[in-house]
């Protein structure tokens, strides 16, 4: 089962996936702005520059890997490709 807000970046497009043979080693997505897909986040409404990062996770086996700094740096860029230059 998938939580909520991972189901949510599911239905907007935005959850991606890190694979290492054949295994997810990690995910995370974004959102644009504040109440975006039913997600809640402290930034003001109307923020267009804003991105907030989501479900952010690394298995415990690749902990310490830099496999998930290589996530959010995907997911920062994927998101500054959209027009966004703040993060949350």
């Amino acid at each position: 089962h998938l939580s909520a807000s991972t189901n949510a970046l599911v239905f907007a497009g935005r959850l991606h996936l890190a694979e290492r043979d054949g295994e997810i080693v990690a995910c995370g997505g974004w959102t644009t702005d504040h109440g975006e897909v039913g997600l809640r986040t402290e930034a003001a409404p109307g923020d267009d520059r804003l991105a907030v990062i989501r479900s952010l996770y690394t298995a415990p086996a690749c902990a310490r890997q830099g496999i998930g700094r290589a996530m959010l740096h995907h997911l920062e860029g994927q998101a500054m490709r959209a027009g966004k230059s703040r993060f949350e």
